[in-house]
């Protein structure tokens, strides 16, 4: 009786290290960094006597502008520990592929979404409520997640062999958490192996907070 491949991949662990990204230090700073940028935004539009933030195209625009700015700089600080004279060089070299300077392509691939992303989630929001001041900066930070979350599972589940693992673990999974996953359909095949790390992803993500990924891993005859 041997280890099967899910135990030697170590699919439990895995699993809780994705469920614990968004409760590490560095994830919640800039999660909070966010917040303040909008709520101070919100809050500093004039004519706001209805606590209500309309976005029209130009302050989505502006607003976008502002929380590229305070993600950027902390992905390169925080994340990858760039010094000043590194950024100022990113900002000034062009991708020319797109025109862009080589520092929003840089961050793109560290945040998991641009300038233009942002501002794309943000200009047909409309009226936006106190309540809903977190809903204008959800689309950084999740993406942001499963970047971190992507690099993870990528170097685990590189072969068919472990992605067809997966694919069984994530099976044993929605049975060990039924009510997280109920609805949830997980397919016996895939027809690639980037297929099933990104429902590996989606589904690690969408355990619930209080939930333990503590699947019973079953000898391999």
């Amino acid at each position: 009786m041997g280890k099967k491949l899910e135990e030697i991949v170590g699919f439990n662990e895995l699993t809780g290290k994705i469920k614990g990204i968004t409760e590490s230090p560095t994830f919640r700073l800039l999660k909070t960094s966010l917040s303040k940028v909008a709520g101070d935004y919100y809050h500093s539009v004039d004519g706001n006597e209805a606590k209500e933030l309309v976005l029209n195209e130009s302050r989505a625009r502006e607003l976008a502008d502002k929380l590229w700015e305070v993600a950027a700089t902390h992905i390169a600080v925080n994340y990858l520990k760039l010094k000043e004279a590194q950024i100022q060089e990113l900002k000034e070299m062009k991708d020319p592929a797109s025109g862009k300077s080589q520092w929003e392509t840089f961050i793109r691939e560290h945040l998991g979404i641009d300038k233009d992303g942002i501002y794309e989630s943000l200009k047909t929001r409309g009226v936006v409520k106190p309540e809903e001041i977190d809903t204008l900066v959800r689309p950084i930070y999740e993406q942001h997640a499963n970047v971190i979350a992507t690099k993870m599972v990528t170097p685990a589940i590189d072969t068919m062999e472990k992605a067809q693992a997966a694919l069984r673990y994530l099976g044993d999974l929605k049975k060990a958490h039924p009510q997280a996953y109920e609805g949830v359909n997980i397919p016996t095949t895939f027809k690639s192996v980037d297929e099933a790390q990104r429902l590996y992803v989606s589904l690690a993500r969408a355990l619930p907070p209080d939930s333990k990924p503590n699947v019973p891993y079953k000898k391999a005859a």
